[in-house]
């Protein structure tokens, strides 16, 4: 540990430092802890890490005070650290007080821009003068992670104060899964009602806010100065109330393209009825509507907030990326409606999961009717541990991708679907033909196909091209003819039309004399 700490202080060049702990136990017994001392006190000299990060290092109580002790001229004169990571170390309130403390004597306040807390016990009162420390000086730090704490009112009041702080920078704010309640998302919420930087929100896991709170919250979603695109609600106790509430604040919201609501929901039982999902959903059919990524595992949304999602969907395009995964409240019949949305040309989804529900072979026609119908906008759809599957199933999907019955069909078919998710039960041909969807140009996709299916191993369908309109015959032949394989299809086919040969001739000796080139 000494000669690592002496090398880490002594070295002007290191720029990044981390150390994980892992399941470690870090103790005096183990001698790990004073191997750690001693790198920490070689440490406490460098001046040129600019991102340290120590993770699951597990000290324990006086372990920790003499870490941030022995460190603490490492925080207040290294002026090029700008990130600063401690993640499920047990730091506790003292040590918590103790690292305020040294930034609180930071010379170069301006240059951290990023503190990551999470995980490290960090109670009310020791959050509260953590954050308040920053809030004077810290003018540049854009984001600031303190889940999995116990913040209560008095640290959220400290947050409170630096969201509505006229020099706050702060694009980003993790506080999930912390001891937030009704009392303590208000006073966020006034935060937040003068804040026009603050990009990011992650609230999951807070399940003392009630539906009150939730109501509260949904204000923030309204005003017109918020600049929040990213708001994450996961594993809360929203009902029917707050999500109407919540819908009402993201009708006229034009700024958030990412919404987090997965597992929401009471042991698997729907605590949001089709109700309170077509309030949230509806919002989605505001001509303002940023939405792009909306994520839903595990939120047994029901059969009910399927088709009021389907319904918003049809008018929307601007959602990307949607997550339904594990949703198995929902019936496999349910999805048939679903499917048919994806029909829609105003549909602009890119990625769908619908990764452990109850698609069956049965709904598969259904999607494959879809997928021939869609605007060409769809490159994923995870049908992973769908247990009912079987190969009858992936058969309509290979046919979507590949209709054999002609080269025209062939063209026709589906060059956009590339991925089907995680899973090792697809069909080997399937999955060449969605190896093959995976090259961005899709005439090579479908010139690629043709010439596979009709031209190769000793395929020489040629009356395929023999039956062709003759005004569009040379743009076939133009477009095959670009490798091995499609010069072998042009020898093919002038053997199969000696005619066109002998044209060509003709024209080549009756061609008269040479014209001279214009100057």
């Amino acid at each position: 540990g000494q000669e690592a700490g002496r090398y880490i202080g002594e070295n002007p060049r290191l720029k990044k430092l981390a150390i994980a702990g892992g399941s470690m136990e870090w103790n005096g017994e183990s001698g790990t802890l004073e191997w750690f001392s001693k790198l920490c006190k070689g440490l406490a000299h460098n001046r040129s890490i600019g991102h340290m990060s120590l993770e699951e290092c597990n000290l324990i109580e006086k372990a920790a005070i003499s870490t941030i002790t022995t460190l603490s001229p490492f925080f207040e004169l290294n002026a090029n650290l700008h990130r600063l990571e401690i993640v499920s170390c047990n730091l506790g309130d003292e040590t918590i007080r103790m690292l305020a403390s040294a930034l609180s004597r930071r010379e170069n306040k301006g240059s951290l821009q990023r503190i990551i807390l999470d995980a490290n016990g960090i109670g009310d009162e020791s959050g509260s003068e953590l954050v308040h420390t920053l809030n004077h000086g810290y003018d540049n730090l854009t984001h600031l992670s303190l889940g999995d704490n116990e913040l209560g009112s008095k640290a959220c009041i400290a947050l409170g104060d630096l969201l509505s702080s006229p020099n706050t920078q702060l694009k980003s704010l993790d506080i999930e899964n912390n001891q937030i309640d009704d009392g303590c998302i208000t006073v966020l919420t006034n935060g937040l009602s003068s804040n026009t930087v603050l990009n990011e929100l992650r609230l999951s896991f807070n399940c003392s806010i009630t539906q009150a709170g939730w109501k509260t919250f949904s204000t923030c979603l309204q005003n017109p100065r918020s600049s929040l695109e990213i708001l994450d609600l996961s594993s809360t106790n929203i009902a029917d109330d707050g999500a109407i509430a919540l819908g009402r604040g993201l009708m006229n919201n034009k700024t958030l393209t990412t919404l987090s609501c997965h597992d929401i929901s009471a042991n698997g039982m729907p605590i949001i009825t089709s109700h309170g999902w077509r309030s949230i959903f509806g919002s989605l059919q505001n001509k303002g509507s940023a939405l792009r990524m909306i994520d839903l595992r595990y939120s047994s949304i029901g059969e009910g907030g399927l088709l009021a999602l389907t319904n918003a969907l049809a008018g929307n395009s601007t959602v990307k990326m949607l997550d339904l995964s594990y949703n198995k409240q929902i019936p496999a019949a349910g999805w048939r409606s679903f499917f048919a949305c994806l029909e829609h040309p105003n549909v602009a989804l890119e990625e769908v999961s619908l990764r452990g529900n109850n698609v069956t072979d049965e709904e598969m026609t259904h999607l494959s009717r879809a997928l021939r119908a869609n605007n060409g906008t769809l490159e994923s759809i995870d049908l992973g541990d769908n247990s009912s599957l079987t190969s009858v199933g992936w058969a309509h999907i290979s046919r979507v991708l590949c209709d054999k019955s002609s080269a025209m069909a062939v063209y026709s078919s589906n060059h956009t679907l590339s991925s089907l998710g995680d899973q090792d039960d697809i069909p080997a041909d399937l999955d060449d033909l969605l190896q093959l969807n995976q090259i961005g140009n899709k005439k090579d996709v479908s010139r690629e196909k043709i010439l596979r299916y009709h031209f190769q191993d000793g395929k020489t369908n040629i009356q395929e091209l023999i039956d062709m309109n003759s005004n569009i015959l040379h743009h076939a032949i133009s477009w095959s003819c670009t490798n091995v394989t499609g010069h072998t299809l042009l020898y093919n086919f002038l053997r199969s039309l000696p005619s066109l040969v002998a044209s060509v001739n003709i024209i080549a000796n009756t061609s008269g004399a040479k014209r001279k080139r214009l100057s």
